[in-house]
């Protein structure tokens, strides 16, 4: 299971639900550095995981909230 930083309630849900199933749990920003910027076109990001440096990485979706959904996406 791979799930975006949550709020302190919620994380917990997350991790006895993810435990209950014998589901490994990763946070997708364990490890992880994001360098990013966003306009309205869109974010660019240079997003580097544990496993690998992917450089730069345009994102058509405009919205802060999409980096967090990009990081997810790439940790899975």
């Amino acid at each position: 299971v791979v799930a975006a930083p949550q709020p302190a309630d919620a994380a917990r849900v997350l991790a006895d639900t993810a435990a209950r199933q014998r589901a490994t749990l990763l946070w997708s920003d364990e490890g992880v550095r994001v360098d990013a910027t966003v306009d309205a076109r869109g974010s660019l990001l240079h997003l580097t995981t544990p496993v690998r440096d992917y450089g730069a990485v345009r994102l058509a979706l405009p919205g802060r909230h999409q980096i967090g959904n990009a990081v997810v996406a790439v940790r899975a």
